[in-house]
C-alpha cells in the first residue's frame, strides 16, 4: 500500500475523487471531495488546472535529551509562499495542520477541536512551529533553496587544498541579504545548497544548522531527500527523510484556505516541531 495512502490528508484539495490514493481524506477534520464523479458533467464547466507546485510525505525523527519521537510529516507547498504541513503519530490521523502564506497562519488541532488564526508574522509561526521563518523561508527550507530570490544572492567560490591527492577542493558559500534572519548557506552551486546556517539578525546566534541530501527531479531542479535539522535554541534534532516524493505536482490553491471545523474552539496555540510532546506519549516514541 502506499504511504499516501496510510498518510493521506495533505492530499485533500489535490482534486482527486475517493476511490483513489489521492482522494483519501481526514474524516476528523470534516473535508470532503465534493463535486468528484465518475466523469465530467456536461452541464458542468470542467475546473481549472490546478497550478504546480511541491509535495512531499517525510518519515521524521525527532529528538531532544532522551525523548525521541518518530512521525510522518506530509508537505504541500505552492511556491514562492504558500506552505501546509500535517504531522501524523504512528496511528490515526493528523494530529496538527499548520497552513501559512504572507497574510496569515491557521493551526488545527484535530484531536482537542481546536485552532489558531494569527497574522503572519515570524513570531507567531516561531509560536507555532518553533521556527521563526516567515512562509517564503519555510517553503526555501524544504526545497534546499536560498532563503532570497536568485537576483539577490550573493555567490563567493571558495577553494582550498585538500589534504592528499593535491586536489583543490571548491564549494560555493550563498548569502542573502539580512532579512527577518541571517541566512548563508554552502554548495556544489548557487542553486544546490547542501548545509545552511540560518542566525539572529540582531545577536548573530544560531537558530537551525540543516544538512541536505540527495534529491528527485523537480521542476525547479533537485529538490533533497533528506533534511537534518539542528534546534541550536534547545538542543533538539530532526531528521525528515522522504517517503514519497519530493515531486512536481498539481496542487489545488483552496488546499492552502481550508475551512475550520465546525465546533473548533479558537485558542492561542503555543507548539513546536522540535518538541516531542506535540506528537504523541512517550509510549508511542518506540513505535
Amino acid at each position: 500500500m502506499s504511504a499516501w495512502g496510510r498518510v493521506p490528508a495533505i492530499l485533500v484539495g489535490l482534486g482527486a475523487c475517493p476511490g483513489t490514493i489521492l482522494g483519501l481524506m481526514i474524516a476528523g477534520l470534516g473535508l470532503s471531495a465534493a463535486g468528484c464523479a465518475a466523469g465530467p458533467s456536461p452541464a458542468v464547466e470542467p475546473a481549472a488546472p490546478s497550478p504546480s507546485g511541491y509535495r512531499a510525505l517525510f518519515r521524521a525523527e525527532i529528538r531532544r535529551g532522551d525523548e525521541r519521537v518518530r512521525l510522518r510529516i506530509a508537505a504541500a507547498l505552492l511556491p514562492p509562499d504558500r506552505v501546509r504541513l500535517e504531522f501524523f503519530g504512528p496511528v490515526g490521523g493528523a494530529r496538527a495542520v499548520l497552513v501559512a502564506d504572507t497574510m496569515e497562519i491557521l493551526a488545527l488541532l484535530p484531536g482537542e477541536r481546536s485552532y489558531d488564526r494569527s497574522p503572519a508574522t515570524s513570531a507567531n509561526l516561531e509560536r507555532l512551529l518553533g521556527l521563526p521563518l516567515p512562509a517564503s523561508q519555510l517553503s526555501a527550507l524544504l526545497m534546499g533553496r536560498p532563503f532570497c530570490p536568485p537576483e539577490s544572492v550573493r555567490d563567493r567560490l571558495e577553494t582550498r587544498s585538500a589534504a592528499t591527492f593535491a586536489r583543490t577542493l571548491a564549494w560555493h558559500t550563498i548569502d542573502c541579504p539580512p532579512a527577518e534572519v541571517l541566512y548563508q548557506g554552502r554548495g556544489e552551486s548557487r542553486g544546490l545548497v547542501r548545509e545552511a546556517v540560518i542566525r539572529d539578525p540582531g545577536t548573530g546566534a544560531i537558530i537551525l544548522r540543516v544538512e541536505y541530501e540527495g534529491g528527485g527531479n523537480g521542476a525547479e531542479g533537485t529538490w533533497p531527500s533528506v533534511l537534518r535539522l539542528k534546534f541550536e535554541r534547545d538542543g533538539a534534532e530532526a531528521v525528515l527523510k522522504a517517503e514519497e516524493g519530493p515531486m512536481s505536482a498539481p496542487v489545488a490553491e483552496s488546499l492552502f484556505t481550508p475551512p475550520v471545523p465546525a465546533g473548533f474552539e479558537r485558542k492561542s496555540l503555543s507548539l513546536s516541531l522540535s518538541a516531542p510532546a506535540l506528537h504523541g506519549s512517550a509510549a508511542e516514541a518506540g513505535e
